[in-house]
Formats: structure tokens, sequence, C-alpha cells
């Protein structure tokens, strides 16, 4: 039995890449149109119950707890070293 060719080879490796990432593609495009369609769907139910939703996104006062939450979390990380995922893995890399 012969050996098959390495252009042969080649081609049909890239021709399988290709096509799995067209796949992918399709796939992706299907899910966001279906999810669009869901979403278009029960808007119109849910658009009352969105609404104080909405309103805590924008308010001011939650915005602001979550700035001092996350500057808590930072100032946490800073004083305790440990706690820095990133530090740890730049030790182990020297």
């Amino acid at each position: 039995m012969e050996q098959p060719d390495a252009a042969t080879l080649t081609a049909i490796g890239i021709g399988t890449a290709f096509g799995v990432l067209a796949l992918l593609l399709g796939s992706a495009l299907l899910i966001r149109l279906v999810s669009w369609a869901v979403r278009k769907y029960t808007r119109a139910e849910d658009a009352e119950a969105d609404a104080p939703e909405e309103a805590e996104r924008t308010d001011p006062e939650m915005r602001n707890r979550a700035r001092a939450a996350a500057i808590a979390v930072a100032a946490l990380i800073e004083s305790r070293p440990h706690l820095d995922i990133h530090r740890e893995s730049d030790q182990i890399r020297r």
C-alpha cells in the first residue's frame, strides 16, 4: 500500500480547517438570529418587568457603590500580595 502524497494531506487538512471554521461561523450566526427572534417576541411581554431593572443600571448611587467596591478589592489585593493571581504566575515563571 502506497503512502498518500503530502500535498493531498495538506489540502485535506486546510479544507477541513476552513470547513469547520465556516460551520462555526454559520452556527454562531444562526444562534444570533434565534436569540434576536426570541428577544423580539418576548420583549413586549417583559416591558413592564424590565423598567425597574433599567432604573437600577442607571442609578448613580449603585454606580458609586460598585466603584467603591472595585476600589476596595484593588486596595485589598495591593495590601496582600498573596491574593494577586498575576503576581503568583510571575513568580512561577522566574
